[in-house]
């Protein structure tokens, strides 16, 4: 898998700050495999609930500007 350079550009929080929505350059034309592996989502592994931990959602591929790839990936806290 080739390896791409990855800028973070801007994220957007609502309102309850418990919900960030990351956006991020990546340097190059790339696939939603590539993504997927890149940017995976991950959740709450405790025996627990309200760990009060950050988790992502899988990225999506948003748009492409100047063979480039924009990348949204969503972050949730688990309250």
């Amino acid at each position: 898998m080739t390896d791409y350079e990855v800028t973070k550009i801007g994220s957007i929080f609502d309102e309850s700050g418990e919900y960030e929505t990351i956006y991020h350059l990546v340097e190059g034309i790339v696939d939603q495999e590539w993504v997927n592996a890149k940017f995976p989502s991950n959740h709450c592994q405790h025996e627990y609930d309200c760990c009060a931990n950050w988790y992502p959602r899988t990225g999506r591929i948003v748009g492409t500007d100047n063979n480039n790839t924009i990348v949204r990936q969503s972050w949730a806290m688990n309250v």
